[in-house]
Order: C-alpha cells, then structure tokens, then sequence
C-alpha cells in the first residue's frame, strides 16, 4: 500500500478538479462538464480519506486559498452559461423554468 496523500495534496488535486471543470463551462463543452462530475466527486472522496488532517498546514492554508478562488470561478462560469441558456431558450419560446440548472453551494 502506498503512502497516503496530504491534505494539501488531495486539495490540490481537487482544485485541477474544478479548474478542468470551468474550462469545461468556459467551453460550453457538455462531454467535459459530465466527465468533470466524476472526477469531482472522485477527489472529494479522496479530500474525506485524507481525515485528519496530515502534512504542511501552511501549505494546506494556500491551497485551500486557491481552491476558493476556482470554486468562485466554476460559480461565475456556471451562472454565466445559465443565463445564457436561459435567454437562448426564451428567443425560441422554451419553457424556462424546466430548464433552469440549478448548482449547490
């Protein structure tokens, strides 16, 4: 068995993660963003083995920093496609409200 990852590693891995994710979203690149989900919930579930917290605290405090700032990116871009299929679906008389994407946050 190998040794396991840090913190700070797994947040890492979690933040290229997201960063695939929003290019993904910047692209309108649909196969990207479902093939995304997997990997995101894929390094989630590695971020919960990696319980307690191991390794360099300062460098777990920058990378969770710069986590932030790709999770605020993905919620930009996901708002940004939202409105976007939200107007577009209205210019061709669609139904909004069916088609509103929703994420958590």
């Amino acid at each position: 068995m190998g040794t396991p990852a840090s913190t700070a590693s797994t947040v890492s891995l979690l933040r290229q993660r997201l960063d695939e994710t929003a290019a993904a979203l910047a692209q309108a690149d649909l196969a990207g963003l479902v093939s995304g989900e997997a990997h995101v919930q894929a390094a989630l579930a590695a971020l919960a083995r990696t319980w307690p917290i191991s390794g360099d605290r300062a460098q777990l405090a920058a990378e969770l920093e710069q986590l932030r700032t790709s999770v605020t990116r993905c919620q930009r871009l996901g708002a940004s496609m939202n409105d976007f299929l939200r107007m577009s679906l209205d210019g061709i008389g669609g139904e909004p409200a069916t088609h509103t994407f929703r994420h958590s946050a």
